[in-house]
């Protein structure tokens, strides 16, 4: 690392790639026992302000997402990692 820095707007088009993606087919990895696999495999929880889904292998929670007053939020805080194919 160097003392160079930038602000976020540096990582703009890898951040769009992300959130631009489908979702559903982006590969998830759970931090509990790093398991992976498809968004769409995820065991999921419908309320009416969101969802959660949690890992299939250990049950770990890996994603929260509400919609509050016109805006998304969303949690990836179980995951180690996720993972979009750029088309």
């Amino acid at each position: 690392m160097n003392d160079q820095h930038l602000d976020g707007n540096a990582v703009a088009g890898m951040l769009g790639a992300v959130l631009a993606a489908e979702p559903t087919t982006a590969h998830i990895t759970c931090e509990s026992c790093e398991q992976g696999g498809p968004v769409a495999t995820l065991t999921t929880y419908l309320t009416p302000m969101g969802a959660t889904l949690y890992c299939p292998s250990c049950g770990a929670l890996l994603l929260r997402v509400a919609e509050v007053n016109g805006r998304v939020w969303l949690s990836l805080s179980g995951a180690r990692s996720l993972q979009v194919s750029r088309p």
